[in-house]
């Protein structure tokens, strides 16, 4: 299909995680978002992997959800 793996950032290790190959229209749930959400700026990082050198169009849209304390 083309579209690139997905990584975020584990802020607790410092290290990439990578997650099941993305399938159109279907959503990421991210639990323990101490893990992966930086609290003093709300900045989540994730990167695409491709491997092929097939140029590929895709949107990646982020909603975060929670109480701010």
């Amino acid at each position: 299909d083309g579209l690139p793996e997905i990584e975020v950032l584990d802020l607790r290790t410092g290290l990439w995680v990578q997650f099941a190959h993305m399938v159109q229209g279907a959503p990421y749930s991210l639990a323990d978002p101490t893990r992966w959400i930086d609290p003093a700026n709300g900045e989540l990082q994730v990167r695409f992997v491709n491997e092929r050198q097939d140029q590929v169009y895709f949107q990646f849209l982020v909603r975060l959800e929670g109480t701010v304390e």
